[in-house]
C-alpha cells in the first residue's frame, strides 16, 4: 500500500510531460503488489491502474508480471472475486491495458 502511495505522490508532484515517471518506478510498484499475491485481490485495483498508466505512458509491460497480476486478481467468489475484491472485470481491464501497450498484442 505504501508503494502505491509513493508512486501516486511521484506522479502528482514531480512528473511532467518532459519528465515522466520512470518505467522502473511502475515496475517495482507493480511487483510489490503482485509479490503479495495482490493481498487477496485487494490490491488488484491499484495494480490495474498501474498497468493502465504504463500503457498510457507508452511503456512495454512485462508479460510475466501482467500474467501474474491477472491470475492473482481472480478468485472463487461471485464473478471471480476474492471477498468482493478483484474479479473478472478487473482482470479484463488488466488484459485490455496490456494489449494497448507497445507489443502488447504479441504477449497474450
Amino acid at each position: 500500500k505504501s508503494a502505491t502511495r509513493k508512486l501516486k505522490k511521484l506522479s502528482r508532484r514531480y512528473a511532467s510531460p518532459e519528465k515522466p515517471v520512470p518505467l522502473e518506478a511502475y515496475d517495482q510498484t507493480l511487483r510489490a503488489c503482485v509479490d503479495e499475491r495482490l493481498h487477496g485481490a485487494r490490491a488488484s485495483e491499484p495494480a490495474r491502474k498501474i498497468l493502465e498508466e504504463m500503457a498510457n505512458s507508452g511503456y512495454e509491460i512485462p508479460a510475466d508480471l501482467a500474467n501474474e497480476a491477472v491470475q492473482n486478481c481472480l478468485g472463487d467468489g461471485p464473478n471471480g472475486t476474492h471477498d468482493g475484491c478483484g474479479g473478472i472485470d478487473t482482470a479484463l481491464a488488466m488484459l485490455s491495458a496490456v494489449e494497448s501497450s507497445p507489443n502488447g498484442g504479441e504477449k497474450l
